[in-house]
């Protein structure tokens, strides 16, 4: 499995707003600065907000000094809401999804192993919310600052 574009760019997103947040109180990014400080292009970053903001993670103020701003708390947004904000549920098979295209769901080994796994997954990304990544990302930052030193 990977993530896609529009996933990868979305946790940028919500990775800059938690850190900007958490480290200098600021609660609203322009869309200039998100694209720069995290190397998201700029016509992805206007839709990438508009999902997330339908998802009620984000908010958009339009204006002069407009810009974006995370509606919930960094410790209330799990690492797997903004990657499901996108395609929905993680699935590892599509039999997970539409059991009725396969006759062998009810006593397949391989649908019960990848069902074990696709939890682990789900509940691994649920337990990473953007409060610890934002704390990590903080931490590596401070890091590099002083090794340019």
């Amino acid at each position: 499995m990977e993530f896609t574009a529009a996933q990868d760019y979305a946790i940028r997103m919500v990775l800059y707003l938690s850190c900007i947040l958490l480290s200098k109180g600021k609660i609203i990014a322009s869309r200039e600065e998100i694209c720069q400080q995290m190397g998201i292009p700029k016509a992805f970053l206007a839709k990438l907000a508009q999902f997330l903001e339908k998802k009620g993670i984000l908010a958009i103020k339009r204006g002069k000094n407009g810009g974006y701003l995370l509606v919930k708390n960094p410790a209330e947004i799990s690492l797997l809401e903004v990657v499901e904000a996108f395609e929905g549920p993680i699935t590892f098979a599509r039999c997970f999804v539409k059991k009725e295209q396969c006759n062998r769901i009810s006593f397949c080994p391989v649908n019960k192993v990848l069902q074990e796994i696709n939890q682990c997954f789900r509940e691994k990304l649920s337990s990473y919310t953007f409060d610890k990544l934002a704390k990590a990302e903080l931490m590596l930052y401070q890091e590099k600052q002083q090794e340019k030193r």
